[in-house]
């Protein structure tokens, strides 16, 4: 069927079209292409019947129309495609807008576990240091307890070793004869100016230390002789 539709008419309804700028552009070369085509056919119709010019002015109408529309779907296209290369750069560009925002998000939330990860080791760190720097000081303490009751017992021991061999071997160092005065305050360790209550307490201090219950492998000899000097100073 054959589109009897006038320049005016076909104007208004590319007016109505979503394509305002095209359509005006299209509706100006349409009306254009009718002006030529009714110059065209005005020139053929003059020398035609009236007839063949109507069948001209038909063709002419028609041939502009094909025209105009051949133009207004390559325009058409060519909107479209600018239309979706825009749409497909601005979702690249928001895509690439949220990808660094992702990342921002993602790098500030690992440095903050980071930090607090850190910070918890730190704590710990020192929580074990304080408790090893404890452990450590308690066993000093209990070694130099340790060192101090050996060193202790060691004196206890050279200190009985002393008396004993004070007592049994002092008559032959020149200590006097046994059984004299001399004697006794050698075997008390005592000077010649001691008096009664100093002779009384080194005989008790000596019999506490020397008793056979605290120095088992004493010899008997040396709290016989310890008995007489007291005998003999009097204590």
């Amino acid at each position: 069927m054959t589109d009897s539709r006038t320049p005016d008419a076909t104007r208004e309804w590319l007016a109505r079209t979503p394509l305002g700028e095209l359509a005006d552009a299209i509706s100006r070369r349409l009306a254009a292409a009718y002006e030529a085509g009714h110059r065209e056919g005005y020139e053929v119709g003059s020398r035609l019947s009236s007839d063949r010019i109507h069948a001209a002015f038909q063709e002419g109408e028609e041939a502009a129309t094909r025209r105009v529309a051949a133009e207004y779907e390559r325009k058409r296209a060519d909107w479209e495609a600018a239309a979706a290369s825009r749409a497909a750069a601005e979702h690249d560009q928001a895509r690439a807008e949220w990808e660094r925002a992702v990342t921002a998000r993602a790098a500030a939330d690992f440095e903050r576990v980071r930090a607090e990860w850190e910070a918890t080791r730190a704590e710990a760190t020192l929580k074990e240091a304080e408790e090893r720097g404890l452990a450590f000081e308690r066993l000093m303490r209990e070694r130099e307890r340790a060192i101090e009751a050996r060193m202790q017992a060691q004196l206890d021991e050279a200190r009985r070793k002393g008396y004993q061999e004070g007592a049994q071997l002092g008559p032959r160092r020149g200590l006097g004869i046994e059984g004299s005065r001399s004697w006794a305050l050698g075997v008390m360790h005592l000077s010649d100016e001691a008096t009664l209550d100093e002779i009384r307490q080194r005989f008790r201090k000596l019999s506490l230390l020397m008793h056979p219950d605290r120095q088992p492998g004493l010899e008997d000899a040396y709290i016989k002789n310890l008995q007489r000097a007291r005998d003999i100073l009097g204590g």
